[in-house]
């Protein structure tokens, strides 16, 4: 094709295409619009003003618009609110929503935005009920302002007060004061995923009246949250909030149980671990709950007690894991213990355990006066070094975790199975033995000479 038959097509396509530009121009204007009188008199019922095509005007003190629609509708849209908020309808057949507030059926009807102390405090139960109700209206909140769709003819003061009744519920303060307070109220919400998203979204110490009033809740997770955040609380008190919820996970889903072991702070295990839970926790659970507790197992108000309670144990895996927390922490409270433990296996299937126990003793009783300590000898087993203190081969340091539990299959059943990618667990193990090289392969010899225990 030739350029001269290239010019003779574009000048023609050139003059179709400005034709369809003026026919949609001409259809646009020609559009149907409320009539003007129409507008006049919802703008006279309102005491707002016509600015064409819209309604503008003033409520209470909150700038309002009004925006004629296809069908005999209206949008009417009411400011004054956080411009950080945003919500709007889920999309039918949308995936299964998120959690946004804790409340299920809004969540599941709604898609809210912002940040979540700012949603927590904007929404509240009253708020979320009358938006529900609303839904037909299409509810919108952007850009500070609450949007309506109605349908009929007009648009009374009723529904203008209702937009406004609604707006006012969803608002707050522009310097975003009193948010502490609207966040209080939350807490008493009937839903428990609410409450404690309230909680999380509270900033700062926890007043103690009203730290007290969650510890009495009944949602477990509210209670951890509540633990997590309250350093000064009584050990035998958070000891036994503790033991409380474990025993009511337990009753409804014991894998949900073990999970939140892993999840739960360092701290908060450290706080709470006592004798009873060492010797009541399933084996399993209780190593979960040693290995996260690591980093922060040295300000346990009672740590010989619970480790004395672990080596009363009848599980290897326990006793195993025990003894390599014994070897850096241990005091000359499980002496008496860690002897008893090595006559109990010194004839057994698991003797490499007795050889830990007496080595783990020599141990102690360097640190505290005595002589002597544990050492790795070349060949795997376990010896006394004469100096004291923890010593080892460079081909001993090895191994890291897979040391502690590739040894026992239990261990990596019952703790690497609950959260195999959890950084937590591992940095547990590397905050429990990291200052002390020797103990980090100290776990291989535990059971290093005795193959059948592999």
């Amino acid at each position: 094709m030739t350029g001269a038959d290239l010019s003779a097509l574009f000048f023609p396509a050139l003059t179709g295409l400005i034709l369809l530009g003026l026919i949609g121009i001409a259809a646009w204007s020609r559009r149907p619009r409320p009539p003007a009188a129409l507008l006049q008199r919802v703008a006279a019922g309102l005491g707002g003003a016509v600015v064409s095509p819209e309604i503008h005007g003033n409520f209470q003190g909150a700038p309002w618009r009004l925006l004629p629609q296809p069908r005999d509708g209206w949008r009417l849209s009411m400011g004054g609110l956080p411009e950080g908020l945003g919500l709007e309808l889920r999309k039918a057949g949308a995936a299964e929503a998120e959690e946004q507030t804790g409340d299920p059926e809004f969540d599941r009807c709604f898609v809210v935005t912002g940040p979540l102390r700012l949603r927590m405090a904007a929404l509240s139960g009253d708020a979320r009920s009358r938006l529900l109700a609303l839904r037909d209206a299409r509810p919108r909140i952007r850009d500070g302002a609450l949007s309506l769709d109605l349908v009929g003819p007009g648009v009374g003061l009723s529904r203008l007060e209702e937009c406004r009744h609604l707006a006012r519920m969803c608002s707050l303060p522009a310097d975003l004061s009193g948010t502490d307070s609207r966040l209080h109220g939350q807490l008493s919400d009937p839903h428990p995923a609410v409450r404690r998203l309230a909680l999380d979204a509270l900033e700062g110490p926890l007043p103690p009246r009203l730290r007290d009033r969650l510890l009495q809740d009944d949602a477990p997770d509210l209670k951890l949250a509540v633990l997590a955040r309250s350093p000064d609380l009584e050990h035998a008190q958070a000891a036994a909030i503790w033991r409380s919820v474990l025993s009511s996970r337990r009753q409804r889903d014991p894998g949900s149980t073990l999970q939140r072991l892993v999840e739960a702070p360092p701290e908060v295990l450290a706080r709470t671990l006592d004798p009873a839970a060492c010797r009541d926790l399933p084996a399993p659970a209780l190593q979960a709950m040693l290995l996260r507790a690591a980093p922060a197992l040295a300000s346990a108000p009672d740590l010989d007690g619970c480790l004395a309670a672990c080596l009363a144990r009848p599980e290897p895996e326990v006793l195993r894991q025990s003894l390599l927390i014994c070897a850096r922490l241990g005091g000359p409270a499980l002496l008496a213990p860690l002897h008893s433990l090595q006559r109990a296996y010194t004839i057994s299937l698991h003797p490499d355990i007795a050889r830990a126990a007496a080595s783990v003793r020599a141990d102690i009783s360097a640190r505290h006066g005595g002589s002597g300590g544990l050492s790795i000898a070349e060949g795997g087993g376990l010896a006394l070094a004469a100096g004291g203190g923890l010593s080892l081969p460079s081909q001993a340091v090895s191994g890291g975790v897979d040391a502690l539990d590739g040894l026992s299959p239990g261990v990596r059943a019952g703790v690497d199975a609950l959260d195999g990618s959890s950084p937590g667990v591992r940095a547990g193990v590397d905050a429990l033995d990291g200052s002390s090289p020797g103990v980090r392969a100290g776990v291989d010899a535990l059971d290093g000479s005795s193959p059948g225990v592999r």
